[in-house]
């Protein structure tokens, strides 16, 4: 049969019984809640002046990107060491995990600390559930000079008139080399590339410096 006005009415109020939410509240207009950023909400429906509030909490998704504070390249001399913080995020950017110490590290120690007393690069990433950041790599150099060495480091005997020619290595603190160019030494007797010669007899120190530091003595007779 053709509805009446008394049957349309019936049929309006069970649609509003079964789609409670109401306009301004979180639940869209078929009632689901759907939030991205991780955190605290409230979602509200009312019916006939009456409404009711729910608090829904958002929790990070699972992990779909690791970062590292640093991600450029570092460069470092030996023995410093460089604190990276790793952070784990889902695909909206909210923070899974951050604490370091869960973290899985290559390069450093077990918290993200960098150090290292040798020369050359670095690759350090972090990972967390099978999730791994992009590398950044730590170029370490050499320190300041700590000591020079002469070759020869013996005492040497010479006819007048012949010569000696001496090499020069300045190492920093974990002997890496910080200097071989012959020409960036201060010599003493010896000319600018440590080429010792003399035609008067006698005895000779031979020594080469760098930026303060002296080599031993090297005794030419």
């Amino acid at each position: 049969r053709a509805r009446t006005p008394t049957d349309r009415a019936q049929c309006a109020k069970v649609r509003e019984r079964d789609n409670p939410a109401s306009p301004g509240a979180n639940p869209d207009s078929a009632g689901p809640f759907s939030e991205q950023p991780a955190g605290g909400n409230q979602g509200t429906g009312g019916l006939n002046g009456a409404t009711a509030t729910a608090n829904v909490t958002v929790e990070p998704s699972s992990i779909a990107a690791v970062e590292l504070s640093l991600e450029a390249s570092q460069t470092v001399e030996a023995g410093e060491s460089i604190d990276l913080d790793a952070v784990a995020v889902d695909e909206f950017g909210n923070v899974v995990e951050e604490n370091d110490t869960e973290f899985n590290w290559t390069g450093t120690g077990p918290t993200g600390v960098f150090s290292e007393e040798n020369t050359g690069n670095y690759d350090v990433t972090a990972s967390l559930g099978g999730v791994t950041s992009a590398v950044t790599t730590v170029t370490v150099e050499a320190g300041s000079a700590d000591t020079v060495e002469l070759t020869p480091g013996a005492n040497q005997t010479v006819a007048a008139d012949e010569s000696v020619a001496f090499d020069a290595t300045a190492l920093d603190a974990f002997g890496n080399v910080v200097e071989t160019d012959e020409a960036a030494f201060t010599w003493s007797n010896t000319d600018t590339t440590g080429v010792f010669s003399a035609e008067t007899a006698g005895s000779y120190q031979v020594t080469a410096s760098l930026n303060g530091v002296s080599s031993a003595p090297t005794t030419v007779t």
